[in-house]
């Protein structure tokens, strides 16, 4: 009971309704497939830090209209994670990771050991983008690259690329009422840029938008994710 009052004073009437459908949805998907939603990560493993709970949509603190587009917290599963990425034919150590929707951190910490030169988070919720900083600040001493580590708490329609070879990591953080445009600020980056740009889309419900875009072309899919790289990178270069 108290949930729902939670839910219905931060969502209002208007919202209440679809955000309680996508936490039952969420709710059954765990249900239904038990231990996925419970990939422990090493990451877990440094004292303060935790990023394998799953968090409810209404427990994300969004506020009516904003947020909607958004999905439930889930935790990456570490041995996949770096599976895909070290699939990529690339050095990391020339690279910037940027993940979109990045929850409590744990795909940052991942990408950070690895070795990217750069690693931001962009987070919309606030309560998750404090939870993250939270788990750095207690990592700083015992997990590689922290100081590459950047949180930003803010919307990813308004994220700025970055003017640099970037690996953009989603793990099916938002529908396509947000995808979509954020897909269109990438494309319009990629326009006027000579970088490498690569996209690996986890859980990829919206990857008809990458398929179909004309600044990508579909590499591979692996252990879950979909890959993208830019096209034309040669003219480009």
């Amino acid at each position: 009971m108290e949930r729902i009052k939670n839910a219905w004073s931060r969502h209002g009437w208007k919202m209440f309704g679809p955000v309680a459908l996508l936490n039952i949805k969420h709710r059954f998907k765990i249900l239904l497939s038990p231990g996925k939603f419970d990939a422990k990560s090493s990451v877990d493993n440094i004292p303060g830090v935790e990023t394998n709970k799953s968090v409810y949509l209404s427990a994300l603190g969004y506020t009516h209209e904003y947020g909607a587009g958004g999905n439930a917290y889930e935790p990456i599963d570490e041995e996949k994670f770096i599976t895909v990425i070290r699939s990529l034919p690339i050095d990391p150590s020339t690279f910037c990771f940027v993940d979109l929707g990045s929850g409590k951190g744990r795909a940052l910490f991942l990408a950070a050991k690895i070795g990217f030169n750069k690693v931001i988070g962009v987070e919309f919720s606030e309560n998750l983008h404090l939870l993250a900083k939270k788990n750095i600040e207690a990592a700083a001493n015992s997990w590689p690259n922290t100081d590459r580590m950047e949180v930003i708490h803010g919307d990813a329609r308004d994220y700025a690329p970055p003017d640099a070879a970037t690996v953009l990591y989603l793990y099916n953080p938002f529908d396509a009422q947000i995808m979509s445009p954020v897909l269109k600020t990438w494309e319009k980056s990629m326009s006027t840029r000579v970088h490498d740009v690569w996209i690996v889309y986890g859980n990829p419900t919206e990857a008809a938008l990458f398929k179909h875009s004309p600044s990508l072309e579909h590499i591979s899919s692996i252990a879950g994710f979909a890959v993208f790289r830019r096209k034309n990178l040669r003219r480009a270069e």
